[in-house]
């Protein structure tokens, strides 16, 4: 180990809900363990299919040119059976140093917070439990992200890509990437913004078509309200409500879509977008 590098630890847990920080905690350690001479990488998934025998494999079997090797496990319910926490005992109470462990699990439970298996990863290992973003801090913690790709957002800037994300840090992350791409090393304005969100739109309007069919009216409710704000176009909009009011030919409905049509061309008195919102619920 050269000076200045920190010694990895033989096992990882990361456990959280949120893909997008899980998969940046996962990546911060590919990338440590790579510096340090670890350029395999082999990743077992814990499904129905899965055999212990498999993992013990990879840990303890050499590879045919002597490489150091990350595990990757994926192990999103954290089901560890008594053959499984013995396998990981052994290897973390052996002499390997050729091997780093990561363990990926959803958030776990209270139960399985007080579990043996646990237990036995935190005395030998790291256990990195990933805290979801509270929707009060999500503002902030995009103005930080953004600022790191060179991005600057006021707070009401990125208080409008927190609503239009509705919390999925994902699609948050993807926003700034776009903006980055689009308007390097500048302060973003709401007209900048803006044209980012309504090139969204389109997607916008099969979310509201799902919506529907799983007759979710708070989202409903939010889509159209942000399909407004972005300027879509209310005729677009319209014909993705008539697909689904078609798939289930409510012919009444129809009939009230018809009327809101003649709202959109002026035809008819009335204010469209609540008309619209109105046809959906």
């Amino acid at each position: 180990m050269r000076s200045g590098q920190k010694e990895l630890k033989k096992l990882y847990l990361i456990s959280g809900d949120e893909p997008l920080l899980v998969q940046e905690a996962r990546d911060a350690i590919f990338i440590a363990a790579k510096q340090i001479g670890f350029s395999e990488k082999e990743t077992v998934y814990v499904d129905s299919g899965f055999q212990v025998d498999t993992l013990t494999s990879l840990l303890y079997n050499a590879s045919l040119f002597g490489d150091k090797k990350i595990i990757d496990l994926r192990n999103p319910a954290a089901k560890f059976d008594a053959t499984l926490t013995a396998c990981l005992q052994y290897y973390l109470e052996g002499t390997i140093t050729d091997r780093v462990l990561i363990i990926t699990t959803e958030k776990l439970t209270l139960t399985q917070q007080k579990s043996m298996w646990l237990a036995v990863i935190k005395k030998y290992g790291i256990f990195m439990p990933i805290q979801p973003i509270d929707v009060n801090a999500l503002p902030k913690w995009i103005m930080e992200r953004a600022k790191k790709s060179g991005v600057i957002l006021s707070i009401e800037m990125a208080t409008i890509i927190a609503a239009g994300c509705e919390g999925n840090l994902l699609a948050a992350q993807q926003m700034i990437e776009k903006l980055s791409l689009l308007f390097p090393h500048t302060e973003i304005n709401k007209t900048q913004l803006m044209s980012v969100l309504a090139d969204h739109a389109r997607f916008t309007i099969f979310d509201l078509s799902d919506a529907i069919t799983k007759k979710n009216s708070k989202k409903m409710v939010r889509i159209v309200s942000r399909l407004q704000q972005m300027g879509e176009e209310p005729t677009l909009i319209l014909w993705a409500i008539c697909q689904q009011l078609r798939k289930h030919n409510n012919k009444k409905t129809l009939q009230k879509a018809a009327y809101v049509d003649e709202i959109i061309k002026g035809g008819k008195p009335g204010d469209t977008w609540q008309a619209l919102l109105e046809l959906c619920l």
